[in-house]
């Protein structure tokens, strides 16, 4: 039977493996038809997935005002919070990856510490710039090979590998966003396969590694 296929699919399947992930959520959309339900977030967060921010509505920030912006991020903050989904580091996942200065003075003022962005590629493991994260897309013409060498390159250059899946569907994809389940399946078979060199965490644990080498690495240069 063709139709989305729910988010618990994948968290199912990745579970079974012993793996977490992160979830990017528009707050209003939470519980509407085609989308993301309480009951299922807090399925994920008590597993010790990542519940992030993908701001209230989903507005590109970088086509509204700075006032706009801040009600689209603190509206959504809110809800997480007031719904129990707290991370060990707030992030925000800009809608459509953009984002600009009034942003990141946003972002300073309501303590998140990352910004996801949509820019394709791989992450230093020595990252400064937390705000502009990249990330490797998964779209319906993906293929599974290219995800497998994603993954073999992360390992043989140690780099950090963030993919992006939106939506899973049980048949063929008809939108570009949308992505085989079977296909995913497969990916996450092989990440198995390679977990002996690989660190597969979620989001937040992510960052918590990133600031603490900053953090020691400034030890360092202090003496």
């Amino acid at each position: 039977m063709a139709g989305k296929v729910n988010i618990l699919s994948g968290y199912n399947y990745m579970n079974k493996k012993n793996m977490v992930g992160s979830v990017a959520v528009i707050t209003q959309m939470v519980g509407e038809i085609d989308y993301v339900n309480q009951a299922d977030l807090h399925t994920l967060y008590n597993s010790d997935w990542d519940i992030i921010s993908h701001t209230y509505s989903h507005k590109n920030l970088n086509k509204i005002d700075k006032k706009e912006q801040f009600s689209e991020i603190s509206k959504a903050d809110k809800w997480l919070y007031k719904n129990g989904f707290i991370s060990l580091y707030k992030t925000i996942v800009y809608p459509e990856g953009d984002y600009n200065s009034s942003t990141e003075e946003i972002m300073k003022e309501l303590n998140y510490d990352s910004g996801r962005t949509t820019i394709e590629g791989f992450n230093t493991n020595n990252l400064y710039d937390l705000h502009g994260v990249k990330v490797k897309n998964i779209l319906y013409d993906t293929n599974v090979n290219d995800v497998y060498n994603w993954v073999d390159y992360t390992i043989n250059n140690n780099v950090t590998l963030i993919l992006l899946f939106h939506k899973l569907e049980s048949d063929t994809p008809k939108t570009f966003m949308e992505y085989n389940k079977n296909d995913f399946y497969k990916i996450i078979d092989y990440i198995d396969e390679k977990r002996d060199d690989l660190n597969i965490i979620n989001y937040s644990d992510w960052i918590q590694i990133i600031l603490n080498d900053k953090e020691i690495e400034t030890e360092l240069l202090q003496g």
